[in-house]
């Protein structure tokens, strides 16, 4: 029986302010939302700069990283973390 390795999963961390260039495109892209409860984050898949798709509105940042890694078996585009601390 064929035992297939789970892909790493490995986020680019970016600035908030970061476009990234026509070649980039799809990827997906995880953005921290703060709430009252804790920090969660959303998940979206770019397709364009204009058109995404919203995954995961609010999740936390380890169910996220399982979640892509069960995207990167079929899917294997880059992976943007929008952070602060750059």
């Amino acid at each position: 029986m064929l035992i297939e390795a789970a892909p790493v999963v490995r986020t680019a961390k970016i600035a908030p302010g970061y476009t990234p260039p026509e070649t980039g495109y799809p990827h997906y892209r995880l953005i921290p939302v703060q709430t009252e409860a804790g920090k969660y984050h959303c998940l979206l898949f770019y397709v364009s700069a204009k058109d995404y798709l919203i995954l995961e509105p609010k999740i936390k940042r380890h169910l996220a990283i399982k979640k892509m890694e069960e995207h990167l078996k079929t899917a294997t585009f880059s992976i943007y973390e929008i952070t602060t601390d750059l």
